[in-house]
């Protein structure tokens, strides 16, 4: 969980009891206004919108959080995360992008790529196959990206618009 305050902390909990939830650790990780959190093995990857980062931590020992890699390429108010293998979807409000990362180094963020969404403020993304589903926030609107080639993302489908669809986060 990330912490959305001005005290930039990232916890973890134990909910192997959901009726007795136990706080295992609380760190500052330096990050202003965390965007989104995605945990994938041993490692927590979040984005902040204020750094405008993306951020890898292992997590495998709470209570000694290890910062792995940080990366700004190509971000601008990253929000969305969300990890498929080897790479790091983010969605980056402002510049209203879709970017795709190279993770297999936890120690090394590579930029793969980018791709305008066409959407305002991009929020809200979920990766399945060789597809990434990104909505926009408040925008009525998502669209989907075919991801056969990491390096150049490429627009599949065309937009789809949905009355009422009110995306404000992952």
């Amino acid at each position: 969980v990330t912490d959305w305050s001005a005290n930039n902390r990232l916890a973890i909990f134990d909910i192997s009891n959901p009726d007795s939830i136990v706080t295992k650790a609380t760190t500052n990780v330096n990050l202003d206004a965390p965007g989104s959190i995605y945990v994938s093995g041993k490692y927590a990857y979040v984005t902040s919108l204020s750094n405008n980062l993306l951020a890898i931590f292992d997590i495998s020992n709470p209570a000694s959080i290890i910062t792995k890699a940080t990366t700004s390429a190509n971000l601008d108010g990253p929000r969305g995360v969300y990890v498929s293998g080897k790479y790091a979807y983010v969605t980056s409000e402002s510049s209203s992008r879709l970017c795709i990362f190279d993770i297999s180094n936890p120690d090394s963020i590579v930029a793969k790529g980018y791709v305008n969404t066409g959407l305002a403020w991009p929020r809200g993304l979920f990766v399945s196959g060789k597809y990434a589903y990104v909505a926009g926030y408040l925008s009525d609107r998502f669209r989907i990206f075919e991801l056969n080639h990491t390096d150049t993302p490429t627009f599949n489908t065309g937009a789809a618009t949905i009355s009422n669809l009110q995306v404000y986060d992952n």
